[in-house]
């Protein structure tokens, strides 16, 4: 795991109280990128998908305004060229309907090609899975299942016998050409 660098709540240096809340209430959502060279590739999806979620769990777009978010990450990565950035937006104590928007910095991950996983398959299917939100319960379960049982991770496939995710990552499929699944 990253060594964690930093982590802000609405632009702030973040207390045990603020990451206590987060840690122990799993009720939010989040967004995990790469920064590199002081850019993250695919921001503006990022966003969409903080936008999304947020009208989804709290009916209200706290990610709207994208240049909000920006700002954010800008301020909690300084000077940092090179990150792991995760964006994950919680209800406000005491007013759910608002929300503050947590940004952890941590260590890069290389870029360096890894090895094929050795992955097993296991029918689970997240709660709300249209949402990337921070209730991983099921998802660790069964990742650390399949550890024990030798395998790297595991790859989710749903009740009707379609491959969904992987344990904390996408799956697709390249035919040579282009992506089909």
């Amino acid at each position: 795991m990253a060594r964690v660098l930093k982590i802000e709540i609405n632009g702030r240096p973040a207390d045990a109280q603020d990451v206590h809340r987060v840690a122990t209430w799993n009720y939010g959502h989040f967004t995990s990128m790469q920064v590199r060279e002081g850019a993250v590739r695919g921001l503006d999806l990022h966003l969409q998908r903080l936008n999304r979620a947020s009208h989804a769990l709290f009916g209200e777009g706290a990610t709207d305004d994208g240049d909000r978010i920006r700002e954010l990450i800008r301020h909690a990565l300084a000077e940092q060229r090179a990150a792991s950035v995760r964006v994950t937006v919680v209800p406000q104590v005491g007013a759910p309907a608002s929300t503050d928007v947590m940004v952890s910095v941590s260590e890069p991950v290389s870029d360096a090609p890894r090895p094929a996983l050795l992955v097993r398959t296991t029918t689970y299917e997240r709660e709300l899975p249209h949402l990337k939100h921070v209730a991983t319960m099921g998802l660790t379960y069964h990742r650390l299942q399949a550890r024990e049982a030798g395998f790297d991770d595991v790859l989710f496939v749903g009740r009707d016998r379609v491959l969904r995710e992987g344990s904390v990552w996408n799956v697709a499929f390249w035919d040579g050409q282009q992506v089909v699944a």
